[in-house]
């Protein structure tokens, strides 16, 4: 007696459980209704492996082997959210920006009162100025032997010293002005000119959102793993109401695969020049 062989379908991948119910059906019912049947079936499916998986979707014309097309569900994001932040500890005597504002790199966002750093700066420009004096002076006396070598070398390194103090005390009153890091757009104001600000508490001033270019995250399945390049372009769709058809850029793609899902990410540069994308919406990528 021949034994029978038991399979766990659900094991299956995808297509082949498809596959698998098709050839069934046809075997029983007319044609048209075995098109109906592996409908019902693969609607469970469509748009995922498994409850929360990846979205994905793949297109191919009737009777060709290969895949047309790969579409995917992405989500749009800013390239870079970041709180901009001080380093030192003072009290604001401006905030030069507020919510909804597109800012410059090098764009000025805040100030603290500085009048005890200008004066330190103007003090050191002083002390600079004295000392290249008497450099020059002990030069034309050593030249007629009323100095030392070392009453020389004294001074010119008093001369090299008060230059450097002058580079600290610019670079300190600089600090004081908080600029932009990045173009782009200011998505949230922290603080308000008077307030005491410090690097113990944080020192966020403002939120900034990069968003040229905005970037694209997917995850993929694995099946895709080794598909997907670095630097091929992919066409991205926003849902609606923004719409449009949009080209990216794959930017990188996740040399790791996630044990638990069977994914991997997928990281999209999208150009947003012009500023007509926004971010936080879906998106559909055809790879």
């Amino acid at each position: 007696m021949q034994s029978q062989r038991v399979m766990n379908i659900n094991s299956w991948p995808l297509l082949d459980r498809l596959l698998l119910n098709l050839e069934l059906t046809m075997k029983n019912q007319h044609k048209k209704y075995g098109a109906i049947a592996l409908l019902l079936f693969a609607m469970p499916f469509l748009g995922s492996e498994s409850a929360g998986g990846p979205a994905v979707t793949s297109v191919g014309a009737p009777g060709d082997e290969g895949v047309v097309a790969v579409f995917m569900e992405g989500l749009i994001d800013p390239w870079q959210d970041l709180s901009v932040g001080i380093g030192v500890d003072g009290i604001l005597a401006s905030v030069s920006v507020e919510r909804g504002d597109f800012i410059k790199l090098g764009d000025e966002i805040a100030s603290l009162e500085s009048s005890v750093e200008e004066a330190s700066l103007q003090a050191a420009e002083v002390r600079a100025r004295l000392a290249k004096i008497r450099a020059d002076r002990s030069r034309q006396l050593y030249e007629r032997g009323a100095v030392t070598q070392q009453e020389l070398d004294e001074s010119l390194a008093e001369e090299e010293l008060s230059a450097l103090n002058v580079k600290i005390a610019a670079a300190t009153l600089a600090r004081m002005t908080i600029k932009s890091p990045v173009d782009g757009v200011v998505i949230e104001r922290l603080v308000s000119p008077g307030e005491l600000v410090s690097r113990t508490s944080g020192g966020a001033l403002v939120r900034l959102a990069e968003i040229d270019p905005l970037k694209i995250d997917v995850i993929a399945p694995l099946a895709m793993f080794g598909k997907i390049k670095s630097g091929q372009s992919a066409m991205v769709t926003p849902e609606e109401p923004i719409g449009g058809s949009y080209e990216a850029e794959v930017y990188v793609v996740d040399p790791l695969v996630d044990s638990a899902s069977g994914t991997f990410r997928i990281r999209l540069s999208l150009p947003n020049p012009d500023g007509l994308v926004p971010s936080g919406v879906r998106c559909r990528v055809q790879f």
